[in-house]
């Protein structure tokens, strides 16, 4: 999965044969969290299991890692898609009175009223984009951690999890080289963090 930060908060997170999901980050303490999201049309409903194949927890750990989350907020004050502000004219009727975008959105969709209807943006290629970050290979190294560190672990998580890995917890303390109990210290601190959506009983941690 690749993260590509746009304006106002806006990303694209793309995944080799899967549509492009849009989402618009906010601020939540201190913290980049998912306040909006677009699926791409390509066709097909969205299914419960394209929804749980979304992986929001990991959408965000990429957009709290140092890097991104830094170009993630230097354009959140960028003028970005309003999506809200169309959505909440789902059921208005403009007629020839209104003049503002909103109203010419709606009228260029309409055959002979004289706007012009754009054509899809192009989905960006080039850009500030990220890779997941790679799994806890070594050992850690005690003392304080900074945030990196939690986003990585919240990023192998949300992977085994994806994965289908019914004991996520056990895995990641496999990988790491680490004691089951220190595995459930750290998923726990990513999510006190942020960076992991809070638990739920039977999922392995």
């Amino acid at each position: 999965m690749r993260l590509s930060a746009g304006n106002g908060g806006w990303c694209l997170a793309s995944d080799a044969g899967a549509p492009a999901v849009f989402v618009r980050f906010v601020d939540v303490d201190g913290r980049l969290r998912v306040g909006q999201l677009y699926w791409s049309p390509d066709g097909q409903p969205i299914s419960a299991d394209r929804l749980r194949a979304l992986r929001l927890g990991q959408i965000e750990a990429m957009a709290n890692a140092a890097e991104m989350a830094r170009s993630i907020r230097a354009r959140m004050d960028l003028p970005g898609p309003d999506l809200a502000r169309l959505a909440s004219h789902y059921a208005t009727t403009f007629g020839r009175r209104p003049d503002h975008w909103v109203a010419e959105s709606m009228r260029a969709q309409i055959n002979g009223s004289g706007v012009e209807l754009p054509k899809y943006g192009e989905v960006p290629t080039t850009g500030t984009s990220v890779e997941p970050l790679p799994p806890l290979r070594v050992p850690h190294v005690p003392g304080k951690k900074p945030d990196d560190f939690y986003v990585r672990v919240a990023a192998t998580y949300t992977d085994l999890t994806g994965k289908g890995s019914r004991r996520p917890a056990v895995d990641l303390a496999e990988k790491a080289g680490v004691q089951i109990s220190t595995a459930h210290r750290w998923i726990k601190e990513a999510r006190r963090r942020g960076f992991l959506a809070p638990g739920r009983k039977g999922k392995g941690s």
